[in-house]
């Protein structure tokens, strides 16, 4: 796990009328990015999740919303689809995100 990622909290407030969107960093964490290899492609292309990235990091003590908050790597934002308990381990988890834009 050699890969800085922040989980971001997006909110919408009501301002005088106007909607204004915040972005609040909820935490950083160290990550490792698990890529989809050539053989397990097509698979992919077949279930349309070749867009997705898996990226497992430890556990954290909290509730992360899926809905709400959204990954940043390098100016990049991912946008959280699934977060993946380890039952075998269970210091870890497994977030699955995809790129937005």
């Amino acid at each position: 796990m050699n890969k800085l990622i922040t989980i971001e909290q997006t909110t919408v407030s009501n301002v005088g009328g106007v909607q204004k969107k915040t972005v609040k960093k909820v935490c950083d964490l160290y990550a490792f990015f698990d890529t989809v290899w050539a053989k397990d492609f097509h698979t992919a292309v077949s279930n349309n999740t070749q867009h997705q990235i898996r990226m497992v990091t430890r556990q954290v003590p909290f509730d992360i919303d899926t809905n709400k908050c959204t990954v940043r790597y390098l100016d990049t934002v991912y946008k959280i689809i699934q977060i993946l308990p380890d039952f075998y381990e269970q210091r870890f988890m497994t977030i699955i995100a995809e790129r937005i834009g």
